[in-house]
């Protein structure tokens, strides 16, 4: 199945399958690992914000840096945010904000 990049909000790392979850609440199951699948999205405003998780980032509708980071997408749903991806999160999110502008 085809979908476009702007349908996607974010992957999930599931084994040896990473989950796509669409944008009309559909799920892709491929069988390939998330670090080849941020290598492939990369170029397209895809960030890795957790070792399990990788989302768009024009799907973000907000970033809670509490205790316990994590990002919200338009969807409603909420992600954690790695220790080690907090950085590059917030950064990639600030550029994006940028250049909404």
């Amino acid at each position: 199945k085809l979908v476009s990049m702007q349908d996607i909000d974010y992957l999930e790392s599931d084994s040896h399958y990473v989950l796509y979850y669409i944008t009309k609440n559909e799920i892709c199951r491929v069988r390939e690992s998330l670090s080849d699948a941020e290598t492939l999205l990369k170029e397209y405003g895809f960030i890795q914000v957790h070792k399990r998780f990788i989302v768009n980032i024009y799907k973000v509708q907000n970033i809670n840096l509490s205790r316990y980071p994590s990002v919200k997408l338009y969807s409603g749903k909420d992600l954690p945010i790695g220790r080690k991806y907090k950085d590059s999160v917030l950064k990639s999110y600030k550029e994006q904000l940028r250049n909404k502008l």
